[in-house]
């Protein structure tokens, strides 16, 4: 996210240029939202982007080293507001074409990953009463990162001087304990509570 923020406002300006857009007519994004499915919160501002990871786009692999690499599933969305449902449409297109650009061209996400690879764009995000007054678009990339864990390595035994790492203590012993028992026909309300 910290890679989009950066240059978001960069990509709506080309994407504006490319388009014959007056510059500043793309508002710039409002709302940041990380999150484990597509969905738009009220307290969100538009026009939001919302980053969303479902998970690993399939089974991590491990070198001889012992080092892990793995690709994740992630989805970009904007979510953007006009006059009309074909307005919206529109600048909903034009956000993603703007986040799109921007992954593809970035794809080391500032030095975090191995590289981006654009899988689909989908633009059927949200369900149909929010589509009179808003419209989203998502693409779809999948994210690799090398050296995510290493097998085999790691402290052989605990740190002895963090108390975090010190084992739970043993769970006190109770001797006795008493309890109130009382016994209802089946066919007697229950007593209510407070009545003596």
């Amino acid at each position: 996210m910290e890679t989009i923020r950066t240059w978001a406002g960069t990509y709506l300006c080309e994407v504006e240029r490319q388009h014959g857009i007056p510059e500043g007519s793309l508002q710039r994004v409002r709302g940041w939202v990380t999150a484990p499915s597509f969905d738009k919160w009220p307290e969100d501002q538009l026009p939001a982007v919302m980053l969303v990871s479902v998970g690993l786009s399939e089974t991590p692999l491990k070198d001889g080293y012992g080092y892990y690499r793995a690709r994740w599933q992630m989805g970009l969305g904007a979510i953007v507001s006009a006059r009309t449902q074909a307005e919206s449409h529109r600048l909903g297109m034009l956000y993603i074409a703007a986040l799109r650009a921007l992954l593809i061209q970035h794809p080391s996400l500032g030095g975090r990953a191995a590289g981006i690879v654009w899988q689909d764009e989908d633009y059927t995000q949200l369900d149909y009463d929010d589509i009179r007054t808003l419209a989203a678009g998502q693409a779809m990339f999948t994210v690799e990162v090398e050296q995510v864990a290493q097998s085999g390595a790691g402290p052989l035994a605990p740190d002895p001087h963090d108390p975090e790492c010190e084992p739970w203590p043993n769970d006190g012993l109770v001797l006795t304990h008493e309890e109130q028992v009382f016994n209802n026909p089946v066919s007697a309300p229950l007593p209510k509570e407070g009545a003596d």
